[in-house]
């Protein structure tokens, strides 16, 4: 099944209806953004399967409960995640991995989202257009010359 022009209340009610599976949205929305992020640089980090034995987090792969259900939200790289490289897409922070959780992406995951990877950004989020990450521009979905 196809999710990518789904809005988050609909794959909610995918869910919530037993149409999908929490496994196969994540797993969907995965294999799109390994397939894709070398053309778009969307992504400055990909989720991996590696856990922190620190980090008090439920995998993707158990049942969620909340509001989220368990729906992965992508983060832009400028939040914290506990034991998760976070960049603000700058070269002074490539190798930053944080021992702790922004409030931003401790209320989102409250709320049963699941964190999935770290989204380009333009450096420090000094801009709008995304041209000035350290790492890459990220390119636009519909027209990657842009």
């Amino acid at each position: 099944m196809e999710f990518k022009n789904h809005s988050l209340i609909e794959l909610r009610e995918l869910l919530s209806s037993g149409k999908a599976t929490q496994e196969e949205i994540y797993q969907y929305f995965l294999d799109r953004a390994k397939q894709y992020n070398e053309e778009l640089h969307a992504f400055n980090t990909l989720p991996v399967p590696y856990t922190h034995p620190e980090q008090n987090v439920t995998p993707p792969n158990l049942p969620f409960s909340g509001e989220g259900l368990g729906l992965p939200i992508a983060v832009k790289d400028l939040f914290c995640e506990a034991w998760i490289r976070t960049t603000a897409s700058s070269k002074m922070l490539e190798d930053f991995v944080p021992p702790y959780e922004s409030t931003v992406t401790s209320r989102m995951k409250s709320a049963g989202f699941v964190s999935f990877g770290k989204t380009n950004m333009d450096e420090y989020a000094m801009g709008g257009s995304g041209e000035n990450s350290a790492f890459w521009p990220a390119r636009n979905p519909w027209d990657p010359t842009r």
